[in-house]
């Protein structure tokens, strides 16, 4: 029963955590409970100790809010402002082009596939067809 709860509070504060920033996040149901719990355990005791259950909860969400930031700015290398915060992960910045570039065009690819957009299959496929020029 504490599983659950610990999932389901993570699942919450997670989703709160994901709606404080502006621009996509395509993850899994799994990986927003992940962020959730995570934001729980580093920020969710030290708001207990300072403001109690209602601290736990803000301060749990702030932290579940920084650890996606940083998330954001380290793997994803998107900014917080501005257009490029808005474009999802594996995406080229707005003004850009990969057409004509097959390595930036098997980039974004593999950014879709490792965000959970698209299955290893579709990967495979269009990886194929990039690899492979008609």
């Amino acid at each position: 029963m504490e599983l659950i709860a610990l999932v389901a509070g993570g699942l919450v504060v997670g989703a709160l955590a994901r709606l404080a920033l502006p621009g996509p996040d395509p993850m899994p149901l799994w990986a927003t409970a992940l962020l959730g719990m995570a934001g729980g355990l580093l920020g969710g005791a030290i708001g207990l100790q300072v403001a109690g259950m209602q601290g736990g909860l803000l301060f749990s969400v702030v932290a579940a809010t920084l650890l996606l930031l940083a998330y954001r700015l380290v793997v994803q290398k998107r900014p917080i402002t501005g257009p490029g915060a808005r474009r999802g992960p594996g995406r080229p910045a707005a003004g850009t082009t990969d057409a004509d570039d097959p390595a930036a065009r098997l980039e974004r690819l593999r950014g879709l596939r490792d965000a959970g957009v698209i299955t290893e299959e579709e990967y495979e496929l269009r990886r194929r067809a990039v690899a492979e020029p008609r």
